[in-house]
């Protein structure tokens, strides 16, 4: 049976086991080894020792599994704005990695002109590295213009491609890179409530 673990709490232990059969059926939740019963036969809703709800969603054919506690998406999970954010900053990241890259391709021999665009792209690929470096600290600001300027850059290539006659459909794959940033935006918003909420650590 496949199996994911999590943890309760952030930065705690994995003590929550899943695993589940075919199709997703057969779930088994087990806290610390002893397994945790349905609230109803059959279902995905559970509960902590500490009365805490837990919600069970298993997508078997991927294997993503979701787990809400207490109205909060587990540490590790998809939804996780701690991992929605990790993975708006390695989006950037990639971004820039493609830009080195195509500062060493020759450009000015396929279009000629173009001689200086190696130079754009390496200039491009170096903010993107530090927006991605900035982002994973938590930078709103530097989400918010590296998401305009790779959203830019998606429609000018986009436009371009579809001058040279691309197919249409191929150009939205252009945006699908893009899409991991947005929710970036929502993840910023909970991290900074739940870490307003967090009771200060006593003095001393």
């Amino acid at each position: 049976m496949p199996t994911k673990r999590f943890a309760i709490d952030r930065g705690g232990e994995k003590r929550l086991s899943i695993s589940w059969g075919i199709g997703g059926r057969n779930l088994r939740v087990l806290l610390d080894g002893l397994e945790l019963p349905p609230t109803a036969p059959g279902g995905r809703d559970f509960r902590l020792p500490d009365g805490r709800p837990l919600a069970v969603d298993v997508d078997a054919r991927s294997g993503v599994v979701d787990v809400i506690c207490d109205g909060a998406f587990l540490p590790g999970t998809r939804f996780d704005p701690y991992h929605q954010l990790l993975l708006a900053a390695a989006i950037l990241f990639v971004l820039g990695g493609l830009h080195i890259a195509a500062a060493f391709l020759p450009v000015a021999e396929w279009f000629p002109g173009t001689e200086g665009l190696p130079i754009v792209a390496a200039g491009v690929a170096v903010f993107y590295l530090a927006a991605g470096l900035a982002v994973s600290r938590r930078s709103r600001v530097f989400l918010y213009l590296s998401t305009l300027a790779a959203t830019l850059e998606a429609v000018i290539l986009a436009i371009a491609l579809f001058l040279a006659g691309l197919n249409v459909k191929l150009l939205l794959l252009l945006f699908l890179p893009l899409a991991p940033l947005f929710p970036g935006f929502s993840a910023l918003e909970e991290i900074s409530i739940e870490e307003e909420s967090r009771p200060a650590a006593p003095i001393g």
